[in-house]
């Protein structure tokens, strides 16, 4: 839906702001579903009739717009996706940590899940704005590719082993206080990253870069470098461990910049932007498979469904957050017309999000190693056995 947002604008004659809702909305639902899911998927509900009902329904509530004739009705409809989504997002989440392995073994299967999203991401985006050019309706019968998905899935979907799904009986589902951390950072920088591609297709329109075709094309460069960077997110995590997330925030905030400083209006420069987009995705993208990462390490098992559910909400939270954000910052620094500023001020969250997460965590960390060194046992005195007659 990325690249309709301008034509939904124009077609129920609704604000641009107004429009991205058709993006946002789907967090809505995505964000108390994912909890849900987390909750009970492998618990109270069987993932393989979990996974296929929500298959089911992404396709019948993607297709359902192009017979809707209300904004607020298209709306409602994609808080319906959403909800299928969020199910998906999260069960795929909750099975990537089920399949086992320490830590660098769910980096590599999480950059490999994510190297399949980002291959579907740009062929929907690029075929997807093609399609807005057409009309804005148009896109949505890219949903149908779910069909064959769910052909597929009724074929070859296995239920993990109840036991692992579940965690160890009479083991409380915690989540530590310091997963929720990472969670509450990453929710923030995907609010500033947001606006990148909900109001790309007004930026084109203000600063004279392309039309709904060139949206589509130059906004699946987010996840052409998502597919670059995903492959090589095993070293990362490897050399950077948890610190990976604030040094992706850091990427995002320089990517923000440079989008900004391309976008001039009526004067924009697309090769100043295409560097600005990119390094937002590899931002993006990196963080994203990150997150999923660094929360595992930091639960215990009986609580990974959980903490995944709210893995996939923080995503859709920072979406959510986003509408806001961008309603608010737009009337204030743009005088009601421009949406420009909001890149650099988005710059700026996200740079200041990623020195506070390295702050919080080297302290986290020296706190860790005073602790160890407190606890660490001291040595016994050594007792010296004297023989009598020895003196």
């Amino acid at each position: 839906m990325l690249p309709a947002v301008a034509g939904v604008a124009t077609a129920f004659d609704v604000s641009a702001t107004t429009a991205t809702w058709i993006a946002t909305a789907p967090s809505v639902a995505m964000v108390p579903v994912t909890v849900l899911t987390g909750m009970i998927a492998g618990r109270r509900l069987r993932y393989r009739p979990l996974v296929l009902t929500a298959t089911a329904l992404y396709v019948l509530a993607g297709v359902l717009p192009v017979l809707i004739d209300s904004f607020w009705l298209l709306v409602a409809t994609r808080v319906l996706w959403g909800a299928a989504t969020g199910v998906l997002l999260t069960a795929a989440n909750n099975l990537l940590v089920l399949a086992g392995g320490d830590a660098a073994r769910r980096a590599q299967l999480f950059s490999r899940a994510n190297i399949v999203f980002c291959l579907g991401s740009i062929v929907s985006l690029v075929v997807g704005g093609r399609l807005a050019t057409i009309s804005w309706s148009a896109p949505m019968w890219g949903h149908l590719v779910g069909l064959p998905v769910l052909v597929v899935l009724a074929l070859w979907l296995r239920e993990p082993a109840a036991q692992a799904a579940a965690g160890p009986r009479g083991e409380r589902a915690r989540i530590p206080g310091a997963a929720y951390v990472p969670m509450v950072t990453f929710a923030l920088v995907v609010m500033c990253v947001y606006p990148v591609s909900t109001l790309m297709s007004v930026v084109f329109e203000q600063a004279g870069l392309g039309d709904a075709g060139s949206v589509g094309l130059v906004g699946s460069l987010l996840t052409v470098t998502g597919l670059l960077v995903a492959p090589a997110f095993g070293l990362l995590f490897a050399r950077l461990g948890s610190t990976v997330l604030a040094w992706s925030a850091l990427v995002c905030g320089l990517g923000l910049a440079t989008v900004f400083l391309a976008t001039p209006t009526g004067a924009g420069s697309m090769a100043l932007y295409i560097v600005g987009i990119v390094l937002t995705g590899a931002g993006l993208i990196t963080a994203t498979v990150g997150l999923p990462v660094i929360t595992s390490t930091l639960v215990p098992p009986s609580a990974s469904g959980v903490a995944q559910g709210m893995v996939a909400a923080s995503l859709n939270v920072g979406g959510l957050l986003s509408t806001g954000y961008v309603a608010l910052v737009v009337p204030w620094f743009g005088a009601g017309v421009s949406v420009r500023p909001v890149y650099l001020l988005s710059a700026v969250l996200a740079a200041a999000l990623a020195v506070g997460l390295l702050v919080v965590q080297a302290t986290g960390a020296a706190r860790r190693r005073s602790r160890a060194g407190r606890e660490e046992p001291r040595a016994e005195p050594v007792v010296r056995t004297v023989t009598p007659g020895t003196e």
